[in-house]
């Protein structure tokens, strides 16, 4: 299933680890001019600060990942480095105190590759497990790279591909068999449990200076939900778009702080302002949604609805809350009840809505055009 995703569109850099894990030092910005589109924003990470193994950014996933788990994202070269290795994806085992597991990677001279790294004082030794032909990547072109991964001592195994490629292609590689390290240094201690809990994306031993764009990030595991199409394996160069709060919707008892109304005080269109305008309630069932903005992109196929709630809470109670679409006379599909941070500092969550309980299928884009998003107070 879809479990995790960003496209950097509804936050500025200074709130970077409010959403990410960890943020390496080579990541310079983040700016419409490095999206892939030309809204939004992207990233931009530049060489020659940080090893490979330290990457550009991280992600805790939200369930150790023991099968195999599915990740993708946009990147476009600057310019095309003359030696070394980008970092597409790398998968840890941080809960457990293990290290890198297995990790995939674009050469200097454009191939695909499967390998282990190890990192030791900044620097870095590549063992590659599996190659592609090269010439796969050039300068100036967004690309969409996927990998899969899935560590075990016996079934294990590693795919990596661009651009949807599928099995047979030049862009497509695939590796088989034992994918538990069992020697060397990594970023972090070395352990034999055959699961992920982290991934890390975007570092670079690249030789020359040169920067790289990085966007449109998800997460799925091999869980399948049922439904058609399905997100419980690669889902292809995804984009991810933002939308924005625009109007009230058809409940609205939370009470706006700072603007009138509940909407314009979670719209937070230029950037997160935490205590400046948010909305805020503590009895049970008080909830308000909200019209928003629509697709840009009618004929779209939509895996799943992003639900981001930045949550703050100011007294001692225990309180729970639910992100919540809601189909205009229909039904209101609700994701698990979340617990309330303790304190009054703002953090990200993220949920996933991938089903229309009306219908039992994906969101269609008219669908998502029509749906009120909302928060509602559970206890």
């Amino acid at each position: 299933m879809l479990k995790q995703g960003d496209g950097g569109d509804h936050y500025p850099f200074s709130k970077v680890l409010s959403k990410w894990d960890y943020v390496g030092a080579d990541v310079v910005g983040m700016s419409v001019t490095y999206s892939r589109f030309g809204v939004g924003q992207g990233f931009r990470v530049a060489a020659g600060f940080a090893t490979i193994g330290q990457a550009a950014l991280g992600k805790n996933l939200p369930a150790a990942n023991a099968s195999w788990g599915y990740f993708g994202h946009a990147f476009k070269f600057t310019t095309l480095p003359s030696s070394g290795y980008y970092l597409a994806h790398a998968v840890y085992d941080i809960a457990s105190s293990g290290g890198m597991k297995l990790c995939t990677l674009i050469g200097a001279d454009g191939t695909l590759n499967v390998a282990y790294i190890t990192v030791s004082n900044f620097s870095t030794t590549v063992t590659i497990l599996a190659t592609s032909a090269a010439g796969l990547v050039a300068a100036g072109t967004w690309y969409y790279v996927e990998s899969g991964f899935k560590i075990n001592a016996t079934v294990g195994g590693c795919i990596v591909k661009l651009n949807g490629a599928q099995v047979g292609d030049a862009a497509y590689l695939s590796y088989t068999g034992n994918t538990v390290r069992s020697s060397g240094s990594n970023f972090h201690a070395d352990s034999s449990t055959q699961q992920f809990t982290h991934v890390r994306i975007g570092g670079s031993t690249f030789s020359n200076t040169h920067f790289c764009d990085i966007d449109d990030w998800y997460y799925c595991d091999d869980v399948s939900d049922g439904v058609s199409p399905p997100t419980n394996t690669f889902l292809g160069p995804v984009r991810l778009g933002l939308l924005q709060m625009i109007g009230d919707g058809d409940l609205d008892t939370l009470t706006p702080v700072g603007v009138a109304d509940t909407w314009d005080a979670v719209n937070d269109a230029a950037a997160p302002d935490d205590l400046t305008t948010y909305v805020y309630g503590s009895a049970p069932a008080t909830e308000s949604n909200w019209e928003m903005e629509d697709m840009s992109l009618q004929a779209a196929t939509v895996f799943g609805l992003l639900m981001n709630a930045r949550v703050a809470q100011d007294d001692a109670a225990a309180h729970t809350y639910n992100t919540r679409v809601k189909n205009p006379g229909g039904s209101a599909a609700t994701v698990a009840t979340r617990s309330s941070p303790a304190g009054a500092t703002f953090v990200n969550q993220q949920d996933v809505i991938a089903i229309n309980p009306d219908t039992g299928a994906r969101y269609t884009p008219q669908e998502v055009n029509d749906l009120l998003p909302g928060l509602r107070i559970a206890s």
